[in-house]
Order: C-alpha cells, then sequence, then structure tokens
C-alpha cells in the first residue's frame, strides 16, 4: 500500500498484525528445527519483517515517521526476499548452469535491471509532492520489481516440481518459494485493483486494495508453517548402480542440449516447461 494514504488504525492494525503473530511460531520452528543453517535469510527475513511490521503499526498515528519508515523498510525487505529465494532456488539453478554458462549472469543481470528501474523512477516519476516522494517512487519500483520475480519463479517452481528428484520438490524449499509467490501475487493483484479500478469504482474497490495484501500474506506465512512442520523425507543413500545410472542419463542430457541451438528447446525441456 502506498504510504501517501492515511495510515491504518484500530481494526486495520489487527489484520496487519495477523502474519506476523504467526510468525513468531515460525521463526521458533526455523530455529529449534536447526533450518537456519540451511535458509539463513529466510530466518533473517522472517525475524525482520515481524520485528518492522509491529514498528508499522506503532508509528501509524505519526504519518511523517510511517512514511519514512514504510518505504524504508519495504525496501530493505524486498532484498532480504530476494536472498531468501535465491538460497532455496540454489539448487535448482545449478542443472541450468551445468548446461548453459551464460545463464550464470543471468539473476545479478535481473537484479540489476529491477534496481535500475527503481532508480529511474525515483529520479524521473516521483509520486506526488514532498521531500521524500523520491524515496517513495523508487522502493515502491523495487518491491514491484521482486515481486514480478517471485511470481516468475513460483511458476517456474510448479513446472520443475513436477519432475522426479528435483531439488525444488523437498518440502522446505518448495514451500518458501511457494509462500513468497502467493504473497506476490496477492499485493500485485492489489495493486492493479487499487490503481486501475479503484479510481474508477469508488470505495469498495479500495477496501480490496488495503486488506487484500495483509491477507495474502497471512496465507503466506501459514503456507510456511505447513512447510517446515513437515518432514522432509529421509536420506537413504544410493547404491553404486543407482549413483552411476543418474550420472550416466545426467551426462547424456546435458551432453544432447550442449549440441542444439541455445534458440532451440533444450533450455525448456530441461525446465520441464
Amino acid at each position: 500500500m502506498l504510504a501517501t494514504h492515511t495510515p491504518m488504525l484500530n481494526s486495520d492494525s489487527f489484520l496487519v498484525l495477523v502474519g506476523p503473530l504467526l510468525q513468531l511460531p515460525l521463526l521458533i520452528i526455523l530455529f529449534r528445527g536447526g533450518h537456519y543453517r540451511r535458509f539463513p535469510f529466510f530466518c533473517l527475513y522472517t525475524a525482520y519483517s515481524m520485528i518492522m511490521s509491529g514498528l508499522h503499526v506503532w508509528a501509524m498515528a505519526h504519518a511523517a515517521l510511517f512514511f519514512v519508515l514504510y518505504w524504508i523498510t519495504e525496501a530493505i525487505l524486498s532484498l532480504l526476499e530476494l536472498l531468501a529465494l535465491h538460497e532455496a532456488f540454489k539448487p535448482s539453478l545449478q542443472a541450468f548452469y551445468e548446461v548453459y554458462r551464460w545463464i550464470r549472469l543471468a539473476p545479478p543481470a535481473i537484479v540489476t535491471l529491477i534496481l535500475g528501474t527503481a532508480l529511474y523512477r525515483a529520479a524521473y516519476h516521483p509520486v506526488g509532492r514532498g521531500p521524500l516522494v523520491r524515496l517513495a517512487a523508487g522502493a515502491y519500483a523495487f518491491e514491484v520489481g521482486v515481486r514480478a520475480l517471485e511470481i516468475a519463479i513460483f511458476v517456474l517452481t510448479l513446472k520443475l516440481a513436477r519432475k522426479e528428484h528435483h531439488p525444488i520438490g523437498s518440502p522446505h524449499p518448495f514451500g518458501v518459494v511457494v509462500g513468497f509467490g502467493i504473497a506476490a501475487t496477492g499485493t500485485l493483484l492489489a495493486d492493479l485493483i487499487g490503481f486501475n479500478l479503484g479510481f474508477r469504482f469508488g470505495h469498495g474497490f479500495e477496501i480490496v486494495f488495503r486488506y487484500l495484501p495483509s491477507a495474502v500474506y497471512v496465507g503466506a506465512v501459514i503456507t510456511w508453517l505447513i512447510a517446515f512442520t513437515s518432514k522432509e523425507p529421509p536420506h537413504v543413500p544410493l547404491s553404486r548402480e543407482e549413483v552411476e545410472r543418474r550420472r550416466r542419463e545426467q551426462e547424456r542430457v546435458i551432453g544432447s542440449l550442449r549440441k542444439e541451438s541455445p534458440r532451440k528447446r533444450g533450455f525448456f525441456r530441461l525446465s520441464g516447461i
């Protein structure tokens, strides 16, 4: 939600706090289960999000303070989301790196594009008037770019998870990506409704614009709770014959894909699309 709107109070604050309140047991589960070793950025994101949500509610009675605090913390939160997504999706990227080394340049290039767009919007398309409107425009553009990337990774994850033995199919990384995908989809949908339909059809759509992000974020936290209370299948050492069979199969697939032009469907066959 744009911070230029009147800060939410009273009953609105309760819905904003539901997600962070659910994040407290999630954080306990993450640390008790030792998941902070495998997902350190996701644990940091969870703790930071929970604390900042409380600060947002406290600052709602002070419009100027809320404006600054909201956009600065949202920019940091978007950055932590990128880092948490990368650590969950990184094992899945290894297969792509084996076939096309240039794909290693894709993640930093995408992040640079998102950041460059945010800086451009801050410099040339500030929203409203005031000393901090450039901050709001840049932070909002950065947030939208991150949300779009989260949705793209979410869709790709749903495809890859259908492949047998694919690392993203494990409950924990799959749950991390799906939770971010749910939250991103709901937030962008709220923006679409608020900016395109709210001005045209009035207060009814403004309510959706205000409450939908908080509601879908609750769904995202519930998804993470389900994922991290689920046990991943125990690691069963593979026999020497199975290891050799998988190695030969991987070499065969990679070899055939390298012979094809990057313009052909090699990349998409590997991704399962």
